[in-house]
């Protein structure tokens, strides 16, 4: 009877054992397939390689409401409509690191498939501002900025940058 009992035991462990052991043989040279379909796999190779892109196109600077309107053409690479529901990053002053205001678009931006689409964000300058340009920009009627904590919500997905983006254009100040 206890030699039954080791006999089942055995053939327990092994009935458990046996189909994972085969599989992380069969799979010992690419372990992500054996969790990640192959399918799956070429969807992320595709993201990884085509990106949208960004292009500054215009930036207007509003006296009297201390803002300044920046004009964003994104290009959707892939086949299907991408929706951007919220995009918002700080703005930075690239020389000194101050931080100037925070750019906000919470309006629902549909892209098409393998198109460009324009969007409109605005920055407020925050208190300070002025005092900055003033002390640090004397005479000068823009200034290189830095986008910094870039955060998007596309289709549902948030998507945080931690890097520093820097606008090749001026932004003006005056």
């Amino acid at each position: 009877m206890n030699i039954a009992r080791i006999l089942l035991l055995l053939i327990s462990i092994a009935i458990a054992i046996g189909p994972i052991g085969t599989a992380l043989i069969i799979y010992r040279d690419n372990l992500v397939d054996l969790v990640v379909p192959p399918e799956a796999s070429e969807v992320m190779t595709k993201f990884s390689t085509e990106k949208p892109s960004a292009t500054f196109e215009k930036y207007e600077y509003n006296e009297s409401s201390r803002t300044v309107t920046l004009e964003v053409s994104i290009t959707n690479p892939y086949t299907f409509n991408l929706v951007i529901n919220s995009l918002s990053a700080d703005v930075e002053c690239t020389a000194h690191h101050f931080h100037l205001g925070r750019v906000y678009s919470d309006i629902p931006q549909n892209i098409p498939a393998k198109s460009t689409t324009s969007i409109e964000m605005t920055v407020k300058w925050d208190e300070g501002v002025e005092a900055h340009i003033d002390s640090d920009h004397p005479g000068q009627s823009s200034i290189l900025v830095d986008l910094v904590q870039l955060a998007a919500d596309v289709q549902g997905i948030n998507v945080q940058l931690q890097s520093r983006i820097s606008l090749s254009d001026p932004v003006p100040i005056r």
